[in-house]
């Protein structure tokens, strides 16, 4: 797995302020771990609110329509 420069830099935000925070005994592999959840956060909030605001605007659509499609795709039909 490659890291990018922007991905190192915010680890090494991350990690100071997590030091300074919570003091020096922690390991890099725990850091890490804390690092990757907080990313993962808050991409899921980027997520959340970008859905959010394109409902809002009338982006979104019915969701038995959604469903529909995807009983269809997938050839669901549901046991009766």
């Amino acid at each position: 797995m490659s890291i990018t420069n922007d991905e190192l830099n915010s680890f090494h935000q991350f990690a100071l302020a997590v030091i300074q925070e919570q003091g020096k005994d922690l390991t890099l592999e725990s850091l890490v771990s804390q690092w990757r959840n907080s990313q993962e956060r808050r991409e899921t909030n980027e997520a959340i609110s970008q859905s959010l605001a394109e409902f809002e605007s009338g982006q979104g659509r019915p969701v038995k329509e959604f469903l529909d499609e995807m009983k269809t795709k997938h050839d669901f039909s549901p046991e009766a």
